[in-house]
């Protein structure tokens, strides 16, 4: 399995379209291959996609009640709650399925695309990618294989650079009917637009 690209300077959400090339193996039964992502420290130390710790003191929720007396007030039964105790830092579809597609070059290959993870929070980062075989024993799965990404950058609000122009390999995914929101710089100052899925 060889990645294939994952941007290097990126937000959240993850742009551009985050692929990942299968190279070797049986490539005749790729349609029983998975593929997990989850999100790691810089110096792959630590597997990053869920806190340890979000919020340690009480939180307050209010459940709206159904008052017979006065049915036009609402009424809000308010309880103490404990605290959050972890937060999910990599969002969307963290598993992929095998898709067959023709690559920049005409070439067919096997490829995953995940194209709405987000971080949640600025710092540099890893994907790791954690390949299965689906089974339809009940047994748990393993990997099979497993790859990292290069290092990127979730940037702050503040210090966020703009979204960039979608890369020719999205588009030729997209031409496929991938499902992949497009952008494009239409102006000299540089104005983007959505330019559909």
């Amino acid at each position: 399995m060889r990645l294939l690209r994952v941007r290097q300077t990126t937000d959240s959400p993850v742009t551009d379209v985050t692929c990942v090339k299968l190279t070797g193996g049986d490539m005749d039964d790729t349609n029983l291959y998975i593929l997990s992502a989850s999100l790691w420290s810089e110096n792959l130390t630590k597997d990053v996609s869920i806190t340890d710790k979000f919020y340690s003191g009480n939180s307050v929720t209010y459940t709206l009640q159904n008052d017979v007396a006065s049915p036009l007030q609402d009424a809000y039964k308010v309880e103490l709650t404990n605290g959050y105790s972890s937060c999910r830092v990599l969002w969307g579809r963290l598993a992929a399925v095998c898709t067959r597609l023709t690559d920049l070059d005409g070439n067919v290959g096997s490829f995953f695309i995940f194209h709405d993870l987000a971080v949640r929070s600025s710092g540099s980062y890893r994907l790791k990618f954690e390949l299965y075989v689906m089974n339809t024993t009940g047994a748990k799965m393993v990997p099979i294989a497993s790859t990292f990404s290069d290092v990127f950058t979730v940037h702050s609000p503040k210090t966020f650079p703009g979204i960039p122009e979608t890369t020719a390999l999205s588009r030729c995914f997209a031409k496929q009917g991938v499902s992949i929101r497009l952008r494009t710089s239409f102006d000299a100052g540089g104005l983007e637009v959505d330019a559909g899925d």
